[in-house]
């Protein structure tokens, strides 16, 4: 009896081929799918693809906000204000995607301008190795009954951010350092982000087309238990605002399947690498906020 030749796996394959593999797959459509029906109800079929989940935020910090950490509808997404929160994430077909997310805020006087009713995101997200991804993402002042005596606007769309990355995970050498036990994973994703439009403090103008480079990596050292930190590089510095930050980080404990509870800690602030000037952003631990959620889907 002769024995046929097993396929390689995708681990197994020259990187060469993994990586055109995971360029030729991206942003890939199966227009078909649209048509074809998962359940006998059309309720079922209308809500397929939809996962509601909600979360408390609890910020260590509770103190009144800087005048550094935002102008006008841009800031921080770092919050010192606990917030109650109700999200929508709809995926139509493949990885394509769109969310939306409501805050409420427990403590009003500590709410700012630059501070969200809603945020929304959109794009394609493959999370296998190698593929590209675009994404908008907008976590700017938007409101749900915004004053137009004040300025305020329901949202600024230009003032989003365009994000086209690449998962780059590390090689299994690396891998292997950093396992601790079988689960153990590290994924990585680099990226350029443009902003069509943003505020500089100094000259309180809006400008265009902000431009930073980012580096994120994800360390899954026990099953659902991560760490992960993300790098930002801004080719023009003056382009840079003091909430601006050079890096964020968190950890916790994250399960992404239907009915099930997650608690990160993540910290948002203008973290400042210690070789910068304006040192006095350095992270610090109270700076982040803890969050509990629970998701939901159909």
């Amino acid at each position: 009896m002769s024995l046929a030749a097993a396929p390689c796996s995708a681990a197994e394959k020259p990187l060469r081929e993994r990586i055109l593999e995971g360029l030729k797959s991206s942003f890939h459509t199966p227009w078909h799918e649209l048509l074809d029906k998962e359940h006998d109800s059309e309720w079922r079929n209308l809500f397929s693809g939809l996962t509601v989940s909600s979360s408390f935020n609890y910020p260590l910090s509770r103190t009144a906000p800087a005048s550094s950490e935002g102008s006008g509808n841009q800031g921080s997404r770092t919050t010192r204000n606990r917030t109650l929160n109700l999200g929508f994430n709809y995926n139509p077909l493949s990885y394509w995607f769109a969310s939306v997310n409501f805050s409420g805020y427990l403590d009003p006087d500590l709410k700012k301008p630059w501070n969200p009713d809603f945020t929304y995101v959109f794009g394609y997200n493959d999370w296998h190795p190698w593929t590209l991804s675009l994404v908008y993402a907008n976590y700017g002042g938007n409101r749900l009954n915004p004053d137009r005596d004040a300025g305020e606007r329901r949202t600024s769309f230009d003032q989003g951010s365009w994000t086209l990355g690449w998962k780059t995970p590390p090689s299994e050498r690396i891998q292997d350092w950093f396992r601790i036990h079988p689960s153990s994973r590290i994924g990585c994703n680099v990226g350029l982000s443009v902003v069509p439009s943003y505020l500089d403090l100094k000259s309180l103008e809006q400008r265009k087309w902000k431009k930073v480079v980012r580096l994120g990596c994800r360390y899954s050292f026990y099953k659902n238990w991560y760490f992960n930190i993300a790098t930002a590089w801004y080719p023009d510095r003056d382009q840079q605002q003091p909430w601006d930050p050079d890096f964020t980080w968190g950890f916790g404990y994250f399960d992404w399947r239907p009915g099930k509870f997650s608690i990160q800690y993540n910290n948002y602030a203008a973290n400042r690498f210690p070789w910068r000037d304006d040192r006095e952003f350095t992270t610090r631990l109270k700076d982040g906020s803890i969050s509990i959620s629970w998701k939901w889907s159909f």
